[in-house]
């Protein structure tokens, strides 16, 4: 028995969807709810039935990017990580940060290639 591939729309991305939506209403409760739909022009009570999707209303998009730039450094942390963790995407790892020498000597090099002018007035000034 073979059985069938079910593709629903509506379905697939729901728990990212309800990762997102999660992370907002926290956002909105951070912030304060007045000042979110102040903010986004809406009247507080729609805010409302967006939030607890009463009604066939519903978050819209626009509305994420709004919060995302009034919330705290850690709260955006927090949705980078989310839409991460979504995507599959891996942090970065952290080079090895260079010496005070190392640095010098990467500095020389790129005014050596961009700005050869510059690097020859600073050897002037240091006696070079």
């Amino acid at each position: 028995m073979q059985l069938a591939l079910v593709y629903d729309a509506a379905v697939v991305g729901a728990a990212d969807w309800d990762a997102e939506l999660r992370w907002f209403r926290r956002a909105v409760d951070v912030i304060g709810h007045k000042e979110v739909a102040y903010r986004l022009d809406v009247q507080p009570s729609n805010l409302t039935d967006a939030l607890m999707e009463r009604e066939r209303k519903d978050v819209k998009g626009k509305w994420i990017s709004t919060v995302r730039r009034m919330v705290t450094p850690s709260l955006l942390d927090e949705y980078m990580g989310l839409l991460s963790s979504m995507h599959s995407f891996e942090e970065p790892k952290r080079k090895k940060p260079m010496t005070a020498e190392q640095e010098n000597r990467v500095v020389r090099e790129l005014l050596r290639h961009h700005a050869p002018s510059v690097l020859q007035l600073i050897d002037k000034e240091l006696g070079r």
